[in-house]
């Protein structure tokens, strides 16, 4: 870097005010700065990086000699009549003089003493606050260094950067150590793995915590549902309908009971089940179970004996009462009772017993 209006060489024997302020190469490591405000070299001192270094090779710069400095010296100072503490007392000192004989000197327009009064205290205010701030505004830009030579940082800066959000993958349908595979691809972590019966093959994601497209950071975990098998009816034919009922509610089925009735057998054993015991599936299906119900058998009535007469009286084309003047063909001896219609007239009286005097 060269300062302005010229290069190094010409510079070298330029005075103080021939210089603009900034910064310039000084003695020291590759790509040293310190900054020249102008009037005399700040202690504000800037060494590049390691990895600047290499990227910045500054031309250097010779200060005007009055003003160098060597290596192990002290910080620069100008004379004591140039500081800000020899001339801000001098201008407090100098300017109400002035501003005196301004006012007091015949002939001068009004505004333009209050003018020229106005501008001399805005000068000396501007003129204090400049001065007395120059040094620590410099310094606070960039660290101070009281030696041209500046240690050299032993340790690489520190590089820190945003993990970059990735994108969710579709996992639903793959099997489970697939898709494990792709989340570790991608810098996932696979979380809780739950287990549900399904008639998917076993080990097939269902579903995912994280949707596919979702944007998240590495090594977020995601939670997958996975098929299992799906449970069987279990095997409850000839136990009871208590014991079968409570067998498959256990597994998680609903019960239904249909009776089938039998004349022989054990009453109220399960005679079957509906879908069939072994069948596959789904939890909270309904199970229909067949149950025996053992009845009594049904004897039929005798079929030699005429309904409506007791004791039986066979068929015959006509019954008489024994002794009696009926020609037959067929005779029966009293009392029958008719309990129902009475084909033969046997009860000639209506009182529900016939041939009762024999």
């Amino acid at each position: 870097m060269e300062m302005p209006g010229g290069n190094a060489d010409t510079n070298h024997g330029r005075d103080a005010g021939s210089a603009s302020p900034g910064w310039y190469a000084v003695p020291g490591p590759p790509g040293t700065l310190r900054y020249w405000d102008g009037a005399q070299w700040t202690n504000a001192v800037h060494q590049p990086q390691p990895w600047q270094q290499r990227q910045q090779q500054p031309q250097p710069w010779s200060a005007p000699r009055h003003l160098e400095q060597s290596p192990s010296g002290p910080p620069l100072r100008l004379p004591w009549w140039q500081t800000w503490y020899a001339v801000v007392p001098g201008l407090l000192l100098c300017a109400p003089v002035g501003l005196i004989g301004l006012w007091m000197r015949k002939g001068t327009q009004f505004n333009l003493r209050v003018v020229l009064t106005i501008m001399s205290i805005g000068l000396l205010l501007v003129g204090a606050a400049r001065s007395g701030t120059n040094s620590s505004t410099t310094q606070a830009i960039l660290p101070v260094a009281t030696n041209a030579a500046v240690t050299r940082p032993t340790t690489s800066p520190s590089v820190s950067s945003t993990p970059v959000a990735v994108a969710v993958p579709q996992l639903s349908g793959l099997t489970q150590s697939a898709a494990q595979s792709e989340l570790t691809r991608l810098g996932l972590a696979l979380g809780t793995v739950t287990a549900r019966p399904s008639a998917q093959p076993v080990g097939t994601v269902l579903s995912q915590s994280a949707a596919q497209g979702t944007r998240i950071q590495p090594g977020t975990r995601v939670d997958l549902v996975v098929a299992s098998a799906l449970p069987t009816v279990p095997a409850v034919t000839g136990k009871s309908q208590t014991e079968a009922t409570r067998i498959l509610q256990a597994a998680g089925f609903v019960v239904s009971v249909t009776r089938e009735t039998a004349t022989q057998g054990v009453n109220g054993a399960v005679l079957r089940t509906s879908p069939s015991v072994g069948a596959s599936v789904e939890p909270g299906s309904s199970i229909e179970l067949v149950v025996l119900a053992v009845v009594a058998k049904v004897v039929d009535s005798a079929p030699n004996c005429t309904p409506g007469y007791s004791p039986c009286l066979p068929p015959a084309s006509d019954y008489d009462c024994a002794g009696g003047s009926g020609d037959g063909p067929k005779y029966v001896r009293g009392p029958v009772y008719v309990t129902g219609s009475d084909p033969y007239q046997l009860d000639g009286n209506d009182d529900g017993v016939g041939c009762e005097k024999n």
